[in-house]
């Protein structure tokens, strides 16, 4: 999560700047967006629609 959410503008743009100044944050939360995608693959969607409809 880049900020929580009650979290206002500053808090926002302060988060911005660390993931622009880091890049090991950014590779890290593209490693967690890639897994989080895959969560939706079609697969796995499928998958869960055949369990849904039997």
């Amino acid at each position: 999560m880049i900020v929580k959410e009650k979290q206002d503008a500053n808090a926002y743009a302060q988060a911005m700047l660390k993931i622009a100044e880091s890049e090991d944050l950014r590779k890290q939360m593209h490693q967690a967006a890639l897994q989080k995608a895959n969560q939706f693959s079609v697969g796995k969607i499928m998958s869960e629609w055949e369990k849904i409809l039997k």
